[in-house]
């Protein structure tokens, strides 16, 4: 007669010899990346040695000692930003790093126009909370509104959405059209801000201070009210 099946045989046990070999592995790992980070170490103190002193135009007052002028702005751009892109150092180093940072600490000296043009893409973000509330609508509110059950308004919801597909017209997922479109476009804009916006540390500020868990489909609309004042 078979007993019960105790819960513990459920998960595959490892022999006794795989457990010596994974320890190992991982050590010879350890060791490697640690002989690595030592030589990569060495060779750049050895530049280091070598550097010429920064100029004055481009470090102002700023305390670097360690560093030369590439070296100090992507530590700046990692750092104060969402990292560099394009352009960015080479820009840092003709304006001098101190002035950069000057500016990051001044977001209301900084164009930041371009990025206004991208975020006209995602228009829910203008869209007061009421009106989110009324354009975009949980299921069973646009449900009851339309006088159908909850189910049927979901399946005519995933219609419309293989239609739209079917005519090349699917850029969203099925179901976007009520509170989740919301929450997709605050996504996506929470993206193009960390990419193209000139007000680096602004956004991670303004990140810093969103909560995230908030993201949720029952209050989409005061959520996306909630970014646009974090990131003002």
């Amino acid at each position: 007669m078979i007993g019960k099946q105790n819960h513990s045989d459920r998960f595959i046990r490892p022999s006794r010899t795989f457990v010596p070999l994974l320890l190992a592995g991982a050590l010879a790992g350890a060791l490697l990346a640690s002989a690595t980070w030592a030589g990569a170490r060495s060779t750049a103190g050895a530049a280091q040695e070598r550097l010429a002193p920064l100029s004055k135009a481009f470090k102002g007052r700023l305390p670097i000692t360690e560093l030369n002028e590439d070296e100090a702005i992507l530590h700046a751009l990692n750092r104060l930003g969402y990292g560099p892109r394009p352009g960015d150092v080479d820009r840092v180093r003709k304006m001098g790093l101190e002035r950069w940072i000057d500016q990051q600490l001044h977001p209301e000296t900084i164009d930041d126009s371009a990025l206004a043009a991208r975020l006209d893409a995602y228009p829910t973000l203008a869209m007061s909370p009421a009106k989110l509330l009324e354009d975009y609508p949980a299921p069973e509110m646009a449900a009851k509104r339309m006088g159908i059950s909850v189910e049927e308004y979901r399946k005519r919801q995933e219609a419309t959405a293989r239609q739209q597909a079917a005519a090349g017209q699917g850029m969203r997922a099925p179901g976007e059209t009520g509170p989740q479109r919301v929450v997709s476009e605050l996504a996506m804009a929470k993206l193009t801000r960390a990419i193209y916006s000139e007000r680096q540390l602004n956004e991670q500020l303004a990140d810093f201070w969103f909560n995230p868990d908030a993201a949720a489909e029952n209050d989409a609309a005061g959520t996306s009210a909630a970014r646009r004042q974090a990131g003002s």
